[in-house]
């Protein structure tokens, strides 16, 4: 069986180690291991008799300085990130304010276009007496553009399906629907329940 190292006596003298069968066998028996734990007995006895040294004054002030410089320096560096933080939050809010700012700005000018281009985009007949001034004559150039698209619709039914001049006085009175309804009357092409007015 092998020796015991130093390390086993010395824990054995601790009380940290305890030998078990063979080990304690071995040391019973092996004159070189009984002589490692006499002299680990021995250094034992000696360190326990040693007195007891008091500690300089001094030393045990510029601990105590040291100790105290360290926990002062964990503080400093701990509060500047408290700091840092409370600016951090400060700028995030700012920062998600504004986008919440932002976006309600564009919201609303993408709803006003919206608006904007839903009243450009009425027909002539939703218009009525709007369109035109007080003399009879219409002033927005895209109400007239339709009124003139409205009155070649108009000119090139009548010519094609009635095969008469345009009666443009009469044309006048009639809405587009009421005209096709006639027309689908007359040429039983159509289900008249189909057209709708």
């Amino acid at each position: 069986m092998t020796h015991l190292t130093d390390e086993q006596i010395s824990e054995l003298l601790d009380g940290f180690c305890v030998l078990n069968q063979k080990q304690q066998e071995h040391l019973q028996h092996c004159p070189e291991c009984k002589k490692k734990l006499e002299e680990w007995q021995s250094i034992s006895i000696c360190v326990q008799n040693l007195p007891v040294q008091s500690v300089p004054d001094e030393l045990t002030s510029r601990i105590n300085y040291k100790i105290n410089s360290i926990q002062k320096d964990f503080r400093r560096s701990y509060f500047p990130s408290i700091q840092w933080n409370y600016k951090f939050l400060a700028s995030s809010i700012a920062v998600i304010l504004l986008i919440i700012f932002g976006i309600t700005v564009i919201y609303n000018n993408y709803d006003s276009e919206k608006t904007l281009d839903k009243g450009n985009s009425q027909p002539v007949s939703d218009i009525g007496p709007i369109a035109s001034n007080n003399n009879g004559t219409v002033d927005n150039p895209s109400i007239t553009e339709q009124i003139s698209m409205e009155d070649n619709i108009l000119n090139s039914i009548s010519e094609q399906y009635i095969n008469l001049e345009p009666f443009e006085e009469e044309l006048h009175d009639i809405t587009i629907s009421e005209l096709l309804l006639s027309l689908a009357e007359e040429t039983e092409e159509y289900n008249i329940s189909d057209v709708s007015l």
